[in-house]
């Protein structure tokens, strides 16, 4: 699984899907903070959760995702409307449907309590993933994803979710695996997804394009940024979203 060592804890890795690793050498670090910004319907959803499904397919991964944005009944629909297994998965479920949440503190408001609500929930259970893994043994990486931020930001200032970026990159260092942010493209502002890919280590980005004078829209992805890696590639190339997930459509590039 590892091509390279780039520091003391953080060796280049495969994302665990074939047809991109090809396209995506020499890798990405493990223990990185993942961005993934994407337009509408241009599938970087798809992408994540394929992601994970392979790692803890592959890798025996133990993953934990958090749902800011829908039910978990609602991701778990999505997963299995691909096969994709995910009954060994934690999930945390802070989306604002449920309107309050109980446990931290009492029963309070999602809207004004966001991201510390996240945070407090999210470090809880990697912390608590991490000690059980540690007690058996267990050499498995820890993969988790929060989605989506563009829920968070919604609901709380700028400052505040880079406090909770900042905890998250420190609390997943020594876990072996991969760690997922998703941000809807141009909800934001570019300022916005600017100073969010500074703080991830690796950024993908997903675009649609109307091809010329065409009622089509063509799907991209890129990897824009690599932290470590002193040449990643960073050509776009087209993508098509298939009964197995996400997968490169030609070798074509835009």
């Amino acid at each position: 699984m590892s091509s390279a060592v780039i520091g003391a804890t953080r060796e280049l890795i495969q994302i665990g899907i074939p047809s991109f690793d090809e396209r995506l050498r020499p890798g990405i670090p493990n223990n990185s903070l993942i961005l993934l910004i994407g337009d509408p319907g241009s599938g970087f959803d798809i992408f994540l959760h394929q992601l994970l499904y392979l790692r803890n397919l592959r890798y025996h991964s133990r993953t934990l995702y958090v749902s800011l944005d829908r039910p978990t009944s609602e991701i778990q629909w999505e997963l299995s409307a691909y096969r994709w297994d995910s009954r060994t998965w934690d999930f945390i479920d802070l989306s604002p449907t449920s309107k309050k949440i109980s446990g931290y503190g009492g029963t309070i408001a999602w809207e004004s309590n966001a991201a510390n609500f996240l945070s407090h929930n999210l470090m809880r259970k990697l912390t608590q993933i991490k000690e059980k893994e540690e007690k058996n043994g267990s050499k498995a990486p820890i993969d988790s994803a929060v989605n989506s931020l563009t829920s968070l930001l919604l609901n709380s200032d700028l400052q505040t979710v880079l406090g909770f970026i900042n905890e998250y990159g420190a609390n997943i260092r020594d876990t072996r695996g991969i760690h997922i942010i998703s941000l809807v493209r141009g909800v934001h502002g570019t300022q916005v997804e600017q100073i969010l890919s500074h703080y991830a280590d690796v950024v993908f980005e997903f675009v649609m394009v109307r091809e010329g004078g065409s009622q089509e829209y063509t799907r991209y992805m890129g990897l824009r940024k690599v932290r470590g890696v002193s040449i990643p590639p960073t050509r776009m190339f087209k993508v098509k979203i298939t009964n197995t997930g996400l997968m490169p459509e030609t070798i074509e590039q835009l």
